[in-house]
């Protein structure tokens, strides 16, 4: 028998315990080195001991999007993108994330920006 997952949390280890928390809650993830901070939308923060790659891979299909080496954002809470000589996009509580020059083309596909 097949062990049925669940699909709409996301499980995310921390250095002593595993925290299940909904996609929706995260307003983005970043980069520390071997290590990810979560940025919840109740102003928290969950240190997560693998990369970001790995949550970019597992956060696909819940409308995360790699903006920048150091940065995956939850669209979802996106209130604009500007774009510019320094591109960013800003969350709803005002966070401000860099995107990369290298990366804001392949977003405007994403989101089909023409």
């Amino acid at each position: 028998m097949e062990t049925p997952h669940c699909t709409q949390l996301l499980s995310i280890g921390t250095a002593d315990r595993v925290s299940l928390v909904k996609p929706s809650d995260v307003l983005y993830g970043e980069a520390d080195g071997r290590f990810t901070i979560f940025h919840l939308c109740d102003g928290s923060t969950l240190v997560a001991t693998k990369n970001l790659g790995v949550y970019e891979e597992r956060l696909a299909d819940h409308c995360f999007y790699r903006v920048h080496h150091k940065y995956l954002v939850n669209l979802f809470h996106v209130k604009y993108i500007k774009r510019s000589e320094t591109s960013f996009c800003e969350l709803q509580d005002q966070t401000r994330i860099p995107i990369s020059k290298r990366r804001l083309p392949k977003l405007n596909r994403f989101l089909r920006v023409y």
